[in-house]
Formats: structure tokens, sequence, C-alpha cells
């Protein structure tokens, strides 16, 4: 059987624009995952999410409660801005994150920079680990400048609120919290 010079040309064609017709799905799942965090929309977000997903941040122990983690994100209206990325097979390494969130506005940090390297690894097309990237020294200092004066600050005015807050010493993400946490760091602002 004889394939036209036109028919094979066509298919070529076809093929290179296929090719490079834009976005892998992964890259489309990464971006309304994005859209539908940025919009606070906690069903929309998780639906992206695999059933085992899990969600670690620099050296700490993963959280495989998403649903959790995407409350609390909800109730400090996190916005997340991605500069870039890459593509390798089933995994998307991230360029520089930017982070702006109500949280980080009432403790008075206009944003948070990651390093890039953050990875979105997927499994069956949905997110199945997320490995956050360490934060720029800039936003390390600005993170730990705020926390020292602020825990100074609350463990004389407000130790059992901060119990609350923060059992065992560790930050829990809780959407439930959240006021607090505002209500907290407002009163630390105008502490003077």
């Amino acid at each position: 059987m004889k394939i036209s010079k036109t028919l094979l040309a066509t298919l070529v064609i076809l093929l290179f624009l296929i090719a490079c017709s834009g976005k892998t799905d992964i890259e489309e799942t990464m971006m309304a995952y994005l859209q539908s965090h940025n919009n606070h929309d906690v069903e929309k977000a998780l639906s992206y999410f695999h059933e085992n997903a899990s969600f670690q941040m620099m050296d700490q122990p993963p959280i495989r409660d998403i649903r959790k983690m995407e409350a609390w994100d909800a109730a400090i209206a996190s916005n997340l801005i991605y500069d870039s990325w890459e593509v390798h097979g089933d995994t998307i390494i991230v360029g520089t994150i930017i982070e702006r969130n109500n949280w980080f506005s009432h403790a008075g940090i206009d944003r948070i920079v990651y390093n890039p390297g953050t990875r979105l690894i997927f499994k069956d097309g949905k997110i199945f680990k997320i490995t956050v990237a360490a934060m720029t020294e800039e936003s390390i200092n600005d993170l730990s400048d705020m926390f020292n004066e602020f825990f100074l600050w609350a463990s004389e005015n407000h130790p059992e609120e901060m119990q609350q807050l923060m059992p065992g010493g560790q930050f829990e993400f809780s959407e439930q919290k959240a006021s607090l946490w505002f209500q907290l760091l407002d009163e630390w602002q105008q502490r003077e």
C-alpha cells in the first residue's frame, strides 16, 4: 500500500501541531488547581489531588490531610504565583513561587518567596505529592524576625491562646484558628 505524499505531509503536519499544541495534561491540571486554590474553592482544589496525596514543606514531615491544608489556605486567602515551570515526565518543577495571604499581611509581611525547585508529582493524572522548595533567605529572615518578636509578646500577653494555636509548640494549620491568629497578630501590630 502506497501513501500519497500529500497524505504523508498532512499527517506529519498534524502530528507536529499536536506535539506543539500547548500544555500537557498535568500542566492543565496544575493550572486548574492553582486557579481553584487562588479562588479559595476548597472542594474544586481538592478535586485535582490523588486520594493518597501528600504535601511537604521543606524539612517538615509530609501532611496527608490535604483538605485541612486547603481549608487553612482558603481561610487566610492564600494566593500563589508560579513564575515558570518545566515538565519532566510525571513531575512539574516550578520556578520561583510568590505567596501572599492574610496571615502574612496581619503579621506585617507583604509576601513570602520560595526558591525554584518546588515539585508537583502526578499519579493517574492527579497531584500525588507536592514538595515545596525552601524559602529565599530574605523570606526566612522576615518570618524569623516576625516570629521572634511575636512569640515573645504572645507568650507574655496571651499564653493560653498560643497554646491553643500551637499545641505542643507546633504550628497547626486549622481554618478554625485563622481568626484567632488574625486577632492576636493585629493586637501585636498595634501594641505600641
